[in-house]
């Protein structure tokens, strides 16, 4: 938590030290950076919770039927401000619906993460695409960003707690890296798996695939 916690008191302090010689605009500016940051350390805070909670073994998975594409919808609109500040086209393709068995809470936070992640790495005016499909035994979602990309080496560190990810990728904007370790980590609990396929500055494509629901056609 130490660099979010630092850019956080560093815009603070700076605010506090120096708003009688901001204008209005250079002081919502100031607030807009103010903002993000409290969004990064809520978003940590909470993947820390999520993860201590999975290591105590004090987390629930409650499988059921899950459309994941009202999932998918939904988690869409949280990324909406995001999205418009960096002019980021969003594009969904899926079946109708996507039913699985899955637990909604942990899934949740896995679309959560991996949207998050994706307009984070993605390059301004760029663009997301998502797409759902279903095969013999899963039904699978591909978010694929036009962002910085990975080379294999650092494909190979993402869902590595050991691994430091600030060596990961030239991007400023690198996080934790603790909400790809989780959505690792939720998908297993729910007998599904997560592949990346990457490439440097050629975007990055998260596949994740979970047990088909009886529902699904």
């Amino acid at each position: 938590m130490r660099n979010p916690l630092s850019a956080f008191k560093m815009l603070t302090t700076g605010l506090r030290e120096n708003a009688e010689h901001y204008s209005t605009a250079e002081l919502h500016e100031q607030l807009d950076y103010l903002g993000e940051s409290t969004q990064q350390l809520s978003e940590l805070l909470q993947n820390l919770l999520q993860w201590a909670l999975s290591q105590t073994k004090s987390l629930a998975i409650n499988t059921q039927t899950l459309d994941l594409s009202e999932l998918l919808k939904r988690n869409i609109q949280l990324i909406q401000s995001a999205v418009q500040n960096k002019n980021i086209q969003v594009n969904m393709s899926t079946d109708t619906q996507l039913y699985a068995h899955a637990d909604l809470a942990t899934i949740d936070l896995v679309f959560r993460n991996l949207l998050a992640n994706a307009v984070k790495f993605t390059h301004p005016d760029g663009a997301i695409h998502i797409y759902g499909s279903y095969d013999e035994q899963f039904v699978k979602v591909s978010i694929h960003d036009t962002g910085i990309g990975m080379s294999t080496h650092e494909q190979k560190m993402l869902f590595d707690i050991t691994k430091d990810p600030s060596k990961i990728g030239h991007s400023p904007n690198k996080g934790s890296g603790l909400g790809l370790i989780l959505c690792h980590e939720f998908i297993k609990k729910n007998q599904g798996m997560i592949h990346v396929d990457s490439a440097p500055d050629k975007g990055s494509v998260f596949t994740i695939s979970l047990p088909k629901s009886n529902q699904a056609a």
